[in-house]
């Protein structure tokens, strides 16, 4: 386990218990990067916070919700 020194120096906060906490308990190869695995969803959800944000920036507005 990290120190709070180390903890600090980490990029992005992503701590230790922050990772722990997104693992969840997986820790099977599977769990972590098969179909369904924490590594996949959190590559979409980066992605699709990075499309959001560009879209935003080049149109000048927020895209409403669907449904909204």
């Amino acid at each position: 386990m990290a120190t709070k020194a180390q903890n600090a120096r980490q990029p992005y906060g992503l701590t230790d218990e922050l990772v722990d906490s997104l693992l969840n308990g997986s820790t099977s190869h599977e769990e972590v990067f098969g179909e369904d695995g924490i590594y996949r969803q959190l590559t979409k959800r980066l992605f699709e916070r990075m499309l959001e944000t560009e879209m935003n920036s080049h149109l000048g507005y927020e895209i409403p919700e669907a449904g909204a």
